[in-house]
């Protein structure tokens, strides 16, 4: 197959959810590795949030990186290419290696009859944790598709979850309230996790307390952050200040500096 055929054949199949999604599939089809029962949990990052999910995973992907890390990255949705989904040190897997890891877990994703998302979850997991393509990576973060509980990502073993800005979202699926749409999203907390999480409602504190009791998690806020705007020649610099130190940020704005101190927090 050519890749657009490929592109094609992937996109035909469910695309979005018209109720909530399960992970019975994406589960089946994990099993069926011989990659899957070996994944380390401490090298694997899940991030869930109404907000910033992608900037977060970004700025984390950039400081692992730079601090000599070698990083995976599953990303949602994409901009040009599929391939933008699945990427190690900062760069999408290559046309002509998609092709080839889609022939590798095509029966797979017939016989488990994978949706869309589970298919490009099942590629990127055997992708980054298999030894047919001897990845050995340091760190794996995985973007959360939707919601939280039963997102394909979350078929992961994770010591790290990481909770960005939450608000109202896919209503008719997750919720139409915030406490039921965070119950969704604080469902990829694991047994033990360390949690990093932005400043949460009041409305949601006792359903935090309680997920943090069930799964005795080690839960940290991140502190809020400070960011300055710096006009030049026109061109407008974002100066974050943190506990760590001031840095320039790659993307303008408060949020933007938000999500770089979830980044920073679960880094240090």
């Amino acid at each position: 197959m050519t890749f657009d055929e490929v592109i094609r054949y992937l996109e035909n199949l469910q695309l979005m959810p018209k109720t909530m999604p399960g992970l019975d599939k994406i589960k089946k089809a994990l099993l069926q590795t011989d990659w899957y029962a070996t994944i380390d949990s401490q090298k694997v990052v899940v991030v869930a949030g109404t907000n910033g999910k992608g900037s977060t995973c970004a700025f984390l992907e950039s400081l692992l990186v730079s601090a000599k890390q070698r990083v995976g990255f599953y990303s949602s949705p994409h901009l040009v290419s599929t391939t933008e989904r699945i990427r190690t040190q900062g760069q999408s897997i290559s046309e002509i290696d998609f092709i080839e890891l889609f022939s590798q877990c095509k029966s797979l994703i017939d016989h488990c009859e994978l949706s869309h998302f589970e298919a490009l979850t099942l590629m990127a997991g055997h992708f980054f944790f298999s030894k047919a393509w001897d990845q050995r990576l340091d760190y794996i973060l995985l973007e959360v598709g939707l919601g939280g509980t039963f997102d394909a990502t979350n078929a992961f073993p994770h010591a790290y979850s990481v909770i960005t800005a939450l608000g109202l979202d896919h209503t008719s699926i997750l919720g139409q309230t915030l406490p039921e749409i965070a119950n969704n999203k604080f469902g990829i907390v694991q047994s033990h996790n360390i949690v990093v999480h932005q400043k949460l409602a009041n409305e949601i504190q006792d359903l935090k307390s309680s997920v943090q009791h069930k799964t005795f998690s080690q839960w940290i806020e991140v502190k809020p952050a400070h960011v300055t705007v710096k006009k030049l020649n026109k061109k407008c610099e974002y100066d974050l200040a943190s506990p760590w130190g001031s840095c320039l940020l790659g993307l303008a704005g408060e949020r933007a500096g938000q999500n770089a101190m979830s980044a920073l927090t679960l880094f240090e």
